[in-house]
C-alpha cells in the first residue's frame, strides 16, 4: 500500500510540474499512467481482501441463515 501512495505522490508532482512548464500533453500522459497504476494497485489490493472475505466461513454461515 505504501508503494501505491509513493507512486501516486510522485506522479502527481510530476504532473503538476509539467503543467506549470506548459507541457500539457506530457502532463496528461503522466497523469493517465499514474492514475491507471494507482487504480490497478488499489483494485488488486481490495480484490484480494474481498475474495478472502467472500470465501470465509462466516459468510457461508450467513448464506445458510438467510
Amino acid at each position: 500500500m505504501l508503494q501505491i501512495i509513493k507512486v501516486g505522490t510522485v506522479g502527481f508532482i510530476i504532473y503538476e510540474g509539467l503543467k506549470c512548464l506548459n507541457q500539457k500533453n506530457y502532463a496528461d500522459i503522466v497523469g493517465f499512467v499514474t492514475l491507471m497504476n494507482v487504480g490497478f494497485g488499489v483494485y488488486f489490493k481490495v480484490g484480494t481482501w474481498y475474495e478472502g472475505l467472500m470465501n470465509s466461513r462466516i459468510i457461508e454461515l450467513f448464506d445458510k441463515i438467510f
